[in-house]
């Protein structure tokens, strides 16, 4: 059988014999498709990567699979996040108990620390030091800071209404005696402590811990007859008490009746005869308009709104008289219960306030309050009669020689 030859082959045989030669042709071959680049921890392309990285130890990975993560941590108390063991938050721990704190916000324990023996102590624990000036704190140390609350805050606490009482007292020998008195009755740096303040000559201003009204009513009695010894408060001008309270224990609207009921015309002659003094340099009565009402700008105002914690009631004269102290401080514990359950209209009605303080379930615990205004209700009916209230061009009250007159001697 002849040999067949295919048509390659007789191309290229006719060419040779024509003295040609052909390069046999190479076949074609496709280029390799460019590959996408991918991330090495969720192996998606660029565009699908659902990775990060963390910028305080650099690690990357998948927010996504449920699982992966880095390292680091965020404080719940600073805010801030760090790589433990390596590096740690801003936080500091207590020299006393050991308990951690952010030193922007300052101790969340109830630890003190005492300047002249430079060391720490736990809450209710006294030093062994001589304090200078019998332990007469600065002015700007806060009673929060040093003392505990009564009872403590807790959860179960937080509806609470806390006062704490700033009473300034004017020393007769000397601020080392009378802060030697306070400590005589067993309440100094347990449950007040002893500071100076630039208002007062050659004075005291005693500050409670931050404390519900029934511990103000057991604790004061012995504080009292101690500091009676070798000062007084009411036969001064420049002596004062103030009352804080709670701000949470409030909602805006409560503050604002709150404000109205104290500064209102109508309640004016029993404002001013419960407290003892007008004093519109420091503590001054206005009447209130809707758009000022919450004002915070004012600091020597009847009531007080700019502290961040507490709304502050400045109105009342300075006394040592147990009744009438503790008359001043269940007025602002009614006031604040009493605009919770009173409307907005009945905020110039004192005689509905005092009803309210009467009643059966209420007459024990504002009994100071309802006999010192039984004492002096005939004086101010008086002084309504003779004189009326009268009202300044700026706004603010006076009530003309009512601070002799009216309140009784305390």
């Amino acid at each position: 059988m002849p040999h067949r030859i295919n048509t390659r082959d007789w191309v290229q045989l006719t060419l040779q014999t024509e003295g040609a030669t052909v390069a046999p042709q190479e076949e074609e071959q496709e280029e390799p498709e460019e590959e996408t680049p991918t991330c090495e921890t969720c192996v998606q392309s660029e565009d699908d990567c659902r990775c990060i990285t963390c910028e305080r130890c650099d690690v990357r990975y998948d927010t996504e699979d449920g699982y992966s993560h880095c390292d680091c941590e965020t404080c719940d108390r600073c805010g801030e996040t760090y790589n433990p063991p390596h590096s740690c938050c801003r936080c500091v721990t207590c020299d006393c108990c050991d308990n951690p704190y952010d030193p922007e916000v300052g101790p969340a324990c109830d630890c003190w620390y005492c300047e002249h023996c430079d060391s720490t102590f736990r809450a209710g624990r006294q030093c062994d030091c001589e304090p200078e000036n019998g332990g007469l704190r600065d002015y700007n140390e806060r009673a929060e800071d040093i003392l505990s609350f009564y009872p403590p805050r807790g959860n179960k606490n937080q509806a609470l209404l806390y006062l704490g009482v700033e009473l300034e007292i004017e020393c007769k020998r000397d601020q080392e005696t009378t802060m030697n008195d306070l400590r005589d009755s067993g309440e100094l740096d347990q449950w007040v402590i002893g500071k100076s303040d630039g208002s007062l000559t050659e004075g005291v201003e005693i500050v409670t811990a931050p404390s519900v009204l029934k511990v103000h009513q057991t604790h004061w009695t012995n504080v009292l007859e101690k500091v009676k010894r070798h000062a007084e408060s009411w036969n001064r001008s420049s002596t004062g008490i103030h009352v804080h309270l709670s701000r949470a224990f409030f909602s805006q609207f409560e503050i604002a009746k709150f404000v109205l009921f104290v500064n209102a015309e109508e309640n004016l002659p029993f404002i001013v005869g419960l407290a003892g003094r007008t004093s519109p340099d420091y503590a001054a009565l206005c009447k209130k308009r809707g758009c000022d009402v919450l004002d915070r700008s004012e600091r020597y105002a009847a009531v007080n709104l700019k502290p961040r914690n507490t709304i502050e009631v400045r109105i009342f004269k300075g006394t040592l008289n147990e009744q009438h102290l503790l008359a001043d401080i269940e007025f602002c514990h009614a006031l604040a219960n009493w605009v919770k359950v009173n409307s907005l209209a009945e905020c110039s009605d004192w005689g509905a306030f005092m009803r309210y303080v009467s009643q059966k379930c209420y007459a024990k615990r504002y009994a100071n309050l309802i006999a010192y205004m039984a004492k002096i209700q005939p004086k101010i009916d008086k002084r309504v009669r003779e004189l009326g209230c009268k009202a300044l061009k700026n706004g603010i009250y006076r009530w003309d020689e009512m601070d002799s007159d009216v309140a009784v001697n305390a």
